[in-house]
Protein backbone atom coordinates (compact mmCIF):
# COMPACT_ATOMS: atom_id res chain seq x y z
CA UNK A 1 0.00 0.00 0.00
CA UNK A 2 2.76 2.78 0.76
CA UNK A 3 4.10 1.79 -2.86
CA UNK A 4 1.22 2.27 -4.84
CA UNK A 5 0.86 5.12 -2.49
CA UNK A 6 4.02 6.84 -3.38
CA UNK A 7 3.60 6.20 -6.85
CA UNK A 8 0.30 7.92 -6.95
CA UNK A 9 2.00 11.03 -5.44
CA UNK A 10 4.70 10.92 -7.85
CA UNK A 11 2.35 10.18 -10.78
CA UNK A 12 0.10 13.69 -9.20
CA UNK A 13 3.03 15.58 -8.98
CA UNK A 14 3.97 14.90 -12.77
CA UNK A 15 1.00 15.23 -13.71
CA UNK A 16 0.58 18.89 -11.71
CA UNK A 17 4.09 19.90 -12.81
CA UNK A 18 2.54 19.10 -17.15
CA UNK A 19 -0.43 21.30 -16.62
CA UNK A 20 2.04 23.99 -14.85
CA UNK A 21 4.53 24.01 -17.97
CA UNK A 22 1.27 23.69 -20.39
CA UNK A 23 -0.84 26.87 -18.72
CA UNK A 24 2.59 28.64 -18.72
CA UNK A 25 3.27 28.18 -21.79
CA UNK A 26 0.01 29.28 -23.41
CA UNK A 27 0.05 32.20 -21.51
CA UNK A 28 3.44 33.24 -22.65
CA UNK A 29 2.76 32.39 -26.77
CA UNK A 30 -0.71 34.12 -26.08
CA UNK A 31 1.12 37.18 -25.25
CA UNK A 32 4.11 36.48 -28.16
CA UNK A 33 1.79 35.91 -30.51
CA UNK A 34 -0.58 38.48 -29.78
CA UNK A 35 2.35 41.07 -29.78
CA UNK A 36 4.21 39.58 -33.12
CA UNK A 37 1.14 39.58 -35.25
CA UNK A 38 0.17 42.99 -34.37
CA UNK A 39 3.30 44.04 -35.46
CA UNK A 40 3.04 41.90 -38.84
CA UNK A 41 -0.26 43.34 -39.61
CA UNK A 42 0.87 46.63 -38.86
CA UNK A 43 2.25 47.28 -42.09
CA UNK A 44 -0.95 46.52 -43.57
CA UNK A 45 -2.18 50.10 -43.26
CA UNK A 46 0.25 51.12 -45.46
CA UNK A 47 2.73 49.65 -47.15
CA UNK A 48 1.31 50.14 -50.32
CA UNK A 49 1.67 53.93 -49.09
CA UNK A 50 5.22 53.38 -48.36
CA UNK A 51 6.26 51.61 -51.83
CA UNK A 52 5.55 54.77 -53.61
CA UNK A 53 7.25 56.79 -50.90
CA UNK A 54 10.24 54.56 -51.99
CA UNK A 55 9.56 55.19 -55.42
CA UNK A 56 7.83 53.01 -58.23
CA UNK A 57 9.81 52.45 -61.29
CA UNK A 58 9.14 54.60 -64.40
CA UNK A 59 6.23 53.12 -66.60
CA UNK A 60 5.26 50.50 -63.61
CA UNK A 61 2.06 50.54 -61.87
CA UNK A 62 1.88 50.83 -57.75
CA UNK A 63 -0.75 48.04 -58.00
CA UNK A 64 1.53 45.70 -59.77
CA UNK A 65 4.65 46.43 -57.28
CA UNK A 66 2.40 46.03 -54.23
CA UNK A 67 1.20 43.07 -55.26
CA UNK A 68 4.91 41.37 -56.01
CA UNK A 69 6.05 42.85 -52.62
CA UNK A 70 3.19 41.29 -50.42
CA UNK A 71 3.18 37.89 -52.41
CA UNK A 72 7.12 36.78 -52.56
CA UNK A 73 7.08 36.47 -48.80
CA UNK A 74 4.38 33.90 -49.06
CA UNK A 75 6.18 31.91 -51.81
CA UNK A 76 9.03 31.24 -49.72
CA UNK A 77 6.57 30.21 -46.53
CA UNK A 78 5.41 27.53 -48.85
CA UNK A 79 8.81 26.15 -49.01
CA UNK A 80 10.30 26.51 -46.38
CA UNK A 81 7.00 25.75 -44.52
CA UNK A 82 7.64 22.01 -44.28
CA UNK A 83 11.35 22.42 -43.78
CA UNK A 84 11.12 24.23 -40.39
CA UNK A 85 7.70 21.85 -39.57
CA UNK A 86 10.45 19.13 -40.02
CA UNK A 87 13.48 20.73 -37.21
CA UNK A 88 10.86 21.42 -34.71
CA UNK A 89 9.65 17.88 -35.15
CA UNK A 90 13.58 16.97 -34.55
CA UNK A 91 15.18 19.61 -32.63
CA UNK A 92 12.14 20.94 -31.01
CA UNK A 93 9.44 23.67 -31.52
CA UNK A 94 11.14 26.36 -29.17
CA UNK A 95 14.08 26.48 -30.84
CA UNK A 96 12.46 26.93 -33.96
CA UNK A 97 10.19 29.90 -32.43
CA UNK A 98 13.76 31.51 -31.80
CA UNK A 99 15.09 31.16 -34.87
CA UNK A 100 11.88 32.79 -36.35
CA UNK A 101 11.62 35.92 -33.87
CA UNK A 102 15.37 36.55 -34.66
CA UNK A 103 14.88 36.59 -38.58
CA UNK A 104 11.94 38.95 -38.18
CA UNK A 105 13.48 41.31 -35.99
CA UNK A 106 16.49 41.50 -38.55
CA UNK A 107 14.33 41.63 -41.68
CA UNK A 108 11.83 44.39 -40.41
CA UNK A 109 14.43 46.79 -38.91
CA UNK A 110 16.19 46.66 -42.39
CA UNK A 111 13.02 47.47 -44.16
CA UNK A 112 13.37 51.45 -42.15
CA UNK A 113 16.34 51.40 -44.56
CA UNK A 114 15.02 50.50 -47.75
CA UNK A 115 15.97 52.74 -50.83
CA UNK A 116 13.80 51.11 -53.56
CA UNK A 117 11.31 48.71 -54.58
CA UNK A 118 14.06 46.00 -54.98
CA UNK A 119 14.99 46.36 -51.20
CA UNK A 120 11.76 46.10 -50.47
CA UNK A 121 11.18 42.75 -52.44
CA UNK A 122 14.33 41.37 -51.26
CA UNK A 123 13.54 41.82 -47.58
CA UNK A 124 9.87 40.42 -47.58
CA UNK A 125 11.50 37.40 -49.71
CA UNK A 126 13.86 36.69 -46.96
CA UNK A 127 11.14 37.70 -44.50
CA UNK A 128 9.09 34.42 -46.25
CA UNK A 129 12.38 32.13 -45.56
CA UNK A 130 12.77 32.44 -41.84
CA UNK A 131 9.32 32.90 -40.66
CA UNK A 132 7.41 30.18 -39.06
CA UNK A 133 6.76 30.61 -35.18
CA UNK A 134 3.17 30.62 -35.61
CA UNK A 135 2.87 27.05 -37.06
CA UNK A 136 5.91 26.07 -34.54
CA UNK A 137 3.85 27.30 -31.33
CA UNK A 138 0.51 25.55 -32.56
CA UNK A 139 3.02 22.27 -32.78
CA UNK A 140 4.28 22.84 -29.33
CA UNK A 141 0.79 23.30 -27.72
CA UNK A 142 -0.56 20.85 -29.31
CA UNK A 143 2.03 18.09 -28.23
CA UNK A 144 2.24 19.32 -24.77
CA UNK A 145 -1.92 19.94 -24.46
CA UNK A 146 -4.21 17.65 -22.30
CA UNK A 147 -6.48 15.97 -25.07
CA UNK A 148 -9.70 17.20 -23.29
CA UNK A 149 -7.97 21.20 -23.60
CA UNK A 150 -6.97 20.98 -27.34
CA UNK A 151 -9.53 22.96 -28.83
CA UNK A 152 -9.63 25.53 -26.25
CA UNK A 153 -5.58 25.54 -26.48
CA UNK A 154 -5.50 26.04 -30.51
CA UNK A 155 -8.70 28.41 -30.34
CA UNK A 156 -6.77 30.89 -28.04
CA UNK A 157 -3.69 30.51 -29.82
CA UNK A 158 -5.55 31.25 -32.56
CA UNK A 159 -7.94 33.69 -30.82
CA UNK A 160 -4.54 35.86 -30.07
CA UNK A 161 -3.46 36.24 -33.40
CA UNK A 162 -6.67 37.20 -34.42
CA UNK A 163 -6.21 40.05 -31.00
CA UNK A 164 -2.94 41.30 -32.89
CA UNK A 165 -4.50 41.92 -36.30
CA UNK A 166 -7.06 44.28 -34.11
CA UNK A 167 -4.24 45.92 -32.84
CA UNK A 168 -1.46 45.74 -35.36
CA UNK A 169 -3.36 47.48 -38.70
CA UNK A 170 -5.06 50.21 -36.00
CA UNK A 171 -1.60 51.31 -34.70
CA UNK A 172 -0.09 50.60 -37.64
CA UNK A 173 -1.97 53.14 -39.89
CA UNK A 174 -2.16 55.60 -36.82
CA UNK A 175 1.81 55.60 -36.04
CA UNK A 176 2.49 56.11 -40.03
CA UNK A 177 0.35 59.21 -40.03
CA UNK A 178 2.02 60.39 -36.75
CA UNK A 179 5.61 59.12 -37.36
CA UNK A 180 6.01 58.30 -40.58
CA UNK A 181 5.88 54.84 -42.40
CA UNK A 182 10.11 54.12 -41.68
CA UNK A 183 9.71 54.56 -38.13
CA UNK A 184 7.21 52.01 -37.69
CA UNK A 185 9.66 49.58 -39.12
CA UNK A 186 11.92 50.32 -36.97
CA UNK A 187 9.02 49.96 -33.75
CA UNK A 188 7.67 46.43 -35.27
CA UNK A 189 11.92 45.33 -35.16
CA UNK A 190 11.74 46.50 -31.20
CA UNK A 191 8.38 44.42 -30.95
CA UNK A 192 9.78 41.12 -32.31
CA UNK A 193 13.37 41.38 -30.23
CA UNK A 194 11.05 41.70 -26.49
CA UNK A 195 9.28 38.62 -28.34
CA UNK A 196 12.46 36.68 -28.57
CA UNK A 197 13.36 37.57 -25.24
CA UNK A 198 9.96 36.50 -23.47
CA UNK A 199 10.35 33.01 -25.67
CA UNK A 200 13.69 32.24 -24.79
CA UNK A 201 12.87 33.11 -20.71
CA UNK A 202 9.58 31.96 -20.38
CA UNK A 203 8.53 29.11 -23.22
CA UNK A 204 9.44 25.16 -21.53
CA UNK A 205 9.30 21.77 -23.82
CA UNK A 206 9.05 18.63 -23.52
CA UNK A 207 10.74 17.36 -26.27
CA UNK A 208 9.76 13.58 -27.57
CA UNK A 209 12.35 11.18 -28.60
CA UNK A 210 12.46 10.43 -31.75
CA UNK A 211 14.45 7.27 -32.73
CA UNK A 212 17.10 7.10 -35.93
CA UNK A 213 14.42 4.41 -37.36
CA UNK A 214 11.37 6.79 -36.93
CA UNK A 215 13.11 10.10 -38.54
CA UNK A 216 11.60 10.40 -42.02
CA UNK A 217 13.09 12.61 -44.52
CA UNK A 218 10.86 15.48 -45.91
CA UNK A 219 9.52 13.23 -48.95
CA UNK A 220 8.28 10.57 -46.35
CA UNK A 221 6.66 13.19 -44.54
CA UNK A 222 4.99 14.96 -47.77
CA UNK A 223 4.14 11.47 -48.52
CA UNK A 224 2.43 10.32 -45.14
CA UNK A 225 0.33 14.02 -45.41
CA UNK A 226 -0.87 13.73 -48.96
CA UNK A 227 -2.32 10.34 -48.69
CA UNK A 228 -4.49 11.75 -46.03
CA UNK A 229 -7.98 13.24 -48.10
CA UNK A 230 -8.51 15.11 -44.58
CA UNK A 231 -5.67 16.71 -44.35
CA UNK A 232 -5.41 17.90 -47.86
CA UNK A 233 -9.38 19.12 -47.77
CA UNK A 234 -7.85 21.24 -44.79
CA UNK A 235 -4.91 22.49 -46.80
CA UNK A 236 -7.25 23.53 -49.42
CA UNK A 237 -9.93 25.30 -47.13
CA UNK A 238 -6.82 26.92 -45.42
CA UNK A 239 -5.30 28.01 -48.88
CA UNK A 240 -8.86 29.14 -50.25
CA UNK A 241 -9.67 31.54 -47.03
CA UNK A 242 -5.68 33.02 -47.79
CA UNK A 243 -6.34 33.47 -50.99
CA UNK A 244 -9.54 35.25 -50.55
CA UNK A 245 -7.91 37.56 -47.47
CA UNK A 246 -4.88 38.46 -49.81
CA UNK A 247 -6.43 38.85 -52.84
CA UNK A 248 -7.82 42.14 -51.56
CA UNK A 249 -5.03 43.57 -49.27
CA UNK A 250 -1.96 44.70 -51.77
CA UNK A 251 -5.42 47.17 -53.40
CA UNK A 252 -7.80 47.66 -50.06
CA UNK A 253 -5.76 51.03 -48.88
CA UNK A 254 -6.15 52.29 -52.77
CA UNK A 255 -9.53 51.28 -52.96
CA UNK A 256 -10.47 52.99 -49.38
CA UNK A 257 -8.74 55.69 -50.96
CA UNK A 258 -11.08 55.74 -53.89
CA UNK A 259 -14.28 55.52 -52.02
CA UNK A 260 -13.39 58.43 -49.66
CA UNK A 261 -12.95 60.44 -52.90
CA UNK A 262 -9.22 60.58 -53.05
CA UNK A 263 -8.97 62.30 -49.26
CA UNK A 264 -5.60 61.62 -48.38
CA UNK A 265 -5.24 63.17 -44.89
CA UNK A 266 -5.49 60.30 -42.28
CA UNK A 267 -5.76 57.53 -45.22
CA UNK A 268 -3.51 55.54 -43.06
CA UNK A 269 -5.38 55.12 -39.63
CA UNK A 270 -8.67 55.38 -42.30
CA UNK A 271 -7.46 52.10 -43.32
CA UNK A 272 -6.21 50.64 -40.53
CA UNK A 273 -9.70 50.81 -38.82
CA UNK A 274 -11.53 49.80 -41.49
CA UNK A 275 -8.86 46.63 -41.13
CA UNK A 276 -9.39 46.40 -37.89
CA UNK A 277 -12.92 46.06 -37.84
CA UNK A 278 -12.83 42.73 -39.73
CA UNK A 279 -10.40 41.48 -36.81
CA UNK A 280 -12.75 42.22 -34.08
CA UNK A 281 -15.65 40.80 -35.52
CA UNK A 282 -12.81 37.59 -36.20
CA UNK A 283 -11.99 38.02 -32.28
CA UNK A 284 -15.48 38.19 -30.76
CA UNK A 285 -16.82 35.32 -32.79
CA UNK A 286 -13.71 32.67 -32.44
CA UNK A 287 -14.98 31.60 -29.77
CA UNK A 288 -19.08 31.20 -30.51
CA UNK A 289 -18.09 29.11 -33.81
CA UNK A 290 -15.43 26.50 -31.36
CA UNK A 291 -18.73 25.83 -29.39
CA UNK A 292 -20.57 25.25 -32.26
CA UNK A 293 -17.78 22.89 -33.40
CA UNK A 294 -18.01 20.75 -30.44
CA UNK A 295 -21.70 20.84 -30.47
CA UNK A 296 -22.06 20.49 -34.63
CA UNK A 297 -18.77 19.09 -36.02
CA UNK A 298 -16.12 21.06 -36.96
CA UNK A 299 -16.16 19.98 -40.30
CA UNK A 300 -19.99 21.61 -40.51
CA UNK A 301 -18.85 25.04 -39.07
CA UNK A 302 -16.36 25.10 -41.68
CA UNK A 303 -18.34 24.56 -44.04
CA UNK A 304 -20.85 27.26 -43.53
CA UNK A 305 -18.39 29.83 -42.41
CA UNK A 306 -16.78 29.53 -46.03
CA UNK A 307 -19.84 30.20 -47.59
CA UNK A 308 -21.26 32.98 -45.94
CA UNK A 309 -18.13 34.79 -45.70
CA UNK A 310 -17.59 34.53 -49.35
CA UNK A 311 -21.24 35.93 -49.57
CA UNK A 312 -19.98 39.13 -47.61
CA UNK A 313 -16.79 39.15 -50.18
CA UNK A 314 -18.94 39.39 -52.82
CA UNK A 315 -21.35 41.99 -51.43
CA UNK A 316 -18.05 44.37 -51.28
CA UNK A 317 -18.56 45.21 -55.15
CA UNK A 318 -21.40 47.22 -54.36
CA UNK A 319 -20.15 49.32 -51.55
CA UNK A 320 -19.96 53.01 -52.25
CA UNK A 321 -18.91 54.42 -48.80
CA UNK A 322 -16.40 53.74 -46.55
CA UNK A 323 -19.27 53.06 -44.25
CA UNK A 324 -20.70 50.55 -46.13
CA UNK A 325 -17.77 48.90 -46.66
CA UNK A 326 -16.89 48.70 -42.93
CA UNK A 327 -20.10 46.88 -41.96
CA UNK A 328 -19.75 44.14 -44.37
CA UNK A 329 -15.75 43.74 -43.44
CA UNK A 330 -17.05 43.23 -39.91
CA UNK A 331 -19.85 40.87 -41.08
CA UNK A 332 -17.41 39.11 -42.99
CA UNK A 333 -15.08 39.09 -40.20
CA UNK A 334 -17.36 37.12 -37.88
CA UNK A 335 -17.69 33.88 -40.79
CA UNK A 336 -13.73 34.33 -41.12
CA UNK A 337 -13.59 33.68 -37.52
CA UNK A 338 -15.21 29.99 -38.10
CA UNK A 339 -12.44 28.81 -40.75
CA UNK A 340 -9.14 28.51 -39.65
CA UNK A 341 -10.13 27.04 -35.97
CA UNK A 342 -11.81 24.09 -37.39
CA UNK A 343 -9.28 23.69 -39.71
CA UNK A 344 -6.53 23.56 -37.57
CA UNK A 345 -8.40 21.80 -35.05
CA UNK A 346 -9.62 18.49 -37.47
CA UNK A 347 -5.88 18.48 -38.43
CA UNK A 348 -4.54 18.54 -34.83
CA UNK A 349 -7.42 15.51 -33.78
CA UNK A 350 -6.07 13.05 -36.90
CA UNK A 351 -2.11 13.74 -36.41
CA UNK A 352 -0.13 11.77 -34.33
CA UNK A 353 2.21 13.92 -31.73
CA UNK A 354 5.62 12.88 -33.84
CA UNK A 355 3.97 14.36 -36.91
CA UNK A 356 2.48 17.55 -35.84
CA UNK A 357 5.34 19.34 -36.42
CA UNK A 358 5.35 18.59 -40.13
CA UNK A 359 1.52 18.46 -40.78
CA UNK A 360 1.47 22.15 -39.19
CA UNK A 361 4.15 22.94 -41.55
CA UNK A 362 2.62 22.13 -44.36
CA UNK A 363 -0.75 24.20 -43.18
CA UNK A 364 1.81 27.03 -42.85
CA UNK A 365 2.69 26.28 -46.62
CA UNK A 366 -1.43 25.98 -48.29
CA UNK A 367 -1.72 29.22 -46.03
CA UNK A 368 1.78 31.00 -47.70
CA UNK A 369 0.72 29.14 -51.42
CA UNK A 370 -2.48 31.10 -51.05
CA UNK A 371 -1.54 34.04 -50.04
CA UNK A 372 0.60 34.11 -53.02
CA UNK A 373 -2.15 33.83 -55.03
CA UNK A 374 -3.97 36.37 -53.54
CA UNK A 375 -1.52 38.67 -53.10
CA UNK A 376 0.15 38.01 -57.21
CA UNK A 377 -3.36 38.12 -58.88
CA UNK A 378 -5.22 41.03 -56.65
CA UNK A 379 -2.83 43.51 -57.51
CA UNK A 380 -2.99 42.23 -61.55
CA UNK A 381 -6.53 41.46 -61.66
CA UNK A 382 -7.27 45.30 -60.61
CA UNK A 383 -4.98 46.58 -62.97
CA UNK A 384 -7.09 44.87 -66.09
CA UNK A 385 -10.48 45.03 -64.16
CA UNK A 386 -10.71 47.80 -61.99
CA UNK A 387 -10.21 47.25 -58.01
CA UNK A 388 -14.11 46.59 -57.50
CA UNK A 389 -12.92 43.05 -59.24
CA UNK A 390 -11.14 41.66 -56.52
CA UNK A 391 -14.13 41.03 -54.40
CA UNK A 392 -15.92 38.73 -57.00
CA UNK A 393 -12.62 36.56 -57.20
CA UNK A 394 -12.13 36.52 -53.22
CA UNK A 395 -15.81 35.80 -52.66
CA UNK A 396 -16.01 33.06 -55.39
CA UNK A 397 -12.55 31.50 -54.24
CA UNK A 398 -14.89 30.63 -50.68
CA UNK A 399 -18.29 29.63 -52.28
CA UNK A 400 -16.49 27.09 -54.34
CA UNK A 401 -14.21 25.94 -51.65
CA UNK A 402 -17.09 25.47 -49.27
CA UNK A 403 -19.25 23.38 -52.47
CA UNK A 404 -16.44 21.04 -52.85
CA UNK A 405 -16.04 20.09 -48.83
CA UNK A 406 -19.63 19.83 -48.32
CA UNK A 407 -19.09 17.23 -51.46
CA UNK A 408 -16.17 15.38 -49.39
CA UNK A 409 -17.41 15.64 -45.77
CA UNK A 410 -19.33 11.92 -46.39
CA UNK A 411 -15.92 11.05 -47.01
CA UNK A 412 -14.19 12.05 -44.32
CA UNK A 413 -13.63 10.62 -40.19
CA UNK A 414 -16.32 12.31 -37.39
CA UNK A 415 -14.46 14.98 -35.83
Amino acid sequence: MGLLRELTLLCSKQYNLAMKAWKNNLITLTILIFISNAGITSVLAFLPFYIREVGVPAGQSLEFWSSMIYSISFVFICLMGPVWGMVGDRYGHKININRALVGITIVFILMAFARSVYDLFFLRLLFGILVGYYPASMALMSNMSPKDKLGVTLGTLQTSAVAGGIAGPFIGGILADTVGYRTVFLVIGGAHLVCLMISMLFITENKIVVSNEEKANIFDNLKYVFKSGLLRTMFISILAMQVSLFIVQPVFSLFIEQLDKGATQHISSLTGIIFASTAVSQFLFTPFWGKKGDKEGYNNILVKSLLYAGVFSLLQVIVQTTNQLLLIRIMFGIFVAGVIPSAYTIMAKNTPLKKKGVVFGLSSSAGAIGGAIGSLSGGLVAVMFGLRSVFVLSGAFLIVTSIFILQKKQEQPKD
